[in-house]
């Protein structure tokens, strides 16, 4: 079956969605303003419409999460149910004919990567939920707010990530795909973080390893 997205998109956006199904885990850093949650949403309908995605995370500010809502309404062209940790929404129906029903979470980064201390030992009770949702793709909104290696957002969400792909024995799943529009603001550097989050292979998992590969340090440009 052929897909046909809900949306024309336009070429740089049909070439991003080409690449990101292609390699499953991919980053979109487009300048703002370009459609990166098109993208996104075009690369779940492809992978579900191939019987490999039917649950979906997705991870931005608290903020943007009501703009996820939208853009769903606006270009996801399957059928869809949407909850978050709170609340459940009615179904999203009148999608394409003999499509999949797709799930999405929203999860607020803020909400999610929080800890508490009920002893001694920190707790982390939404990533627990989302672990017991055990999703097949997690979209990753403005990935750049990941890009402290030490930073608990980013050490949690990789951490996260590895857990739930011990799970799954034949694929690399959950899929993971990064969106910003300003993905390295102070250097090169800031990438690290976000593609350990993304696939570990690529950069390793060890920020001084990684420091002593590849960045120089010294004044100026």
């Amino acid at each position: 079956m052929r897909y046909t997205p809900r949306t024309k998109p336009f070429k740089h956006q049909s070439r991003a969605t080409l690449k990101a199904v292609k390699r499953r885990n991919f980053a979109v850093f487009f300048e703002p303003r370009l459609g990166k949650s098109k993208v996104a949403l075009d690369w779940v309908g492809v992978l579900a419409l191939k019987g490999e995605v039917q649950r979906v995370v997705i991870f931005a500010p608290s903020i943007a999460l009501g703009v996820w809502q939208s853009e769903l309404r606006k270009h996801y062209p399957f059928e869809y149910t949407v909850e978050d940790f709170d609340y459940e929404y009615p179904p999203r129906r009148g999608g394409q004919p003999f499509t999949p029903l797709t799930q999405f979470f929203l999860a607020g980064r803020e909400e999610t990567f929080r800890a508490t201390r009920p002893a001694v030992k920190l707790e982390r009770p939404k990533q627990k939920e989302i672990e017991r949702w055990n999703p097949d793709a997690v979209i990753i909104d403005e990935s750049h707010q990941y890009k402290r290696p030490g930073g608990r957002a980013a050490q949690d969400a990789w951490r996260l990530i590895r857990r739930l792909r011990r799970r799954h024995e034949q694929r690399l799943q959950p899929y993971v795909l990064l969106l910003s529009g300003t993905p390295n603001p102070k250097g090169w550097r800031d990438l690290f973080a976000q593609y350990r989050i993304m696939d570990e292979t690529l950069l390793g998992t060890n920020a001084g390893d990684f420091d002593e590969d590849y960045v120089v340090y010294g004044k100026g440009r």
